[in-house]
């Protein structure tokens, strides 16, 4: 079934109907497009989670020896710790036991309250 098309308010040519196919391909793109920042509120998110430029041995001291998580409901996220520093101009900040990025939501192992 074709959607029909108010020529007058698209911005481009296009035909007086828009068919299965285009809709199909309008709906994916615009679902394509929401993935990347899907559930996350519009906070840091995957921008913190780019770990592309630490070392293997980094990983893991990030991920098993510290438990580092992006993203958690605990009162005791990273920033709210002493060892959390914010990055001006940027939704990441830096701890001083973790190399990357890191996510102000997110939490460790290592958690030491602000004093």
């Amino acid at each position: 079934m074709a959607v029909p098309v108010d020529e007058a308010e698209t911005p481009f040519a296009a035909p007086a109907t828009l068919g299965r196919r285009a809709c199909s391909r309008i709906f994916l793109t615009m679902v394509a497009g929401a993935l990347p920042g899907c559930g996350r509120s519009g906070r840091s998110g995957h921008l913190c989670s780019d770990v592309s430029r630490l070392t293997e041995a980094e990983r893991e001291l990030r991920f098993q020896t510290l438990g580092y998580v992006d993203d958690t409901s605990d009162p005791r996220s990273c920033r709210r710790c002493q060892q959390f520093s914010v990055v001006t101009g940027s939704p990441c900040g830096r701890c001083a036991l973790i190399r990357g990025p890191i996510d102000p939501d997110g939490r460790c192992i290592k958690w030491a309250a602000r004093e």
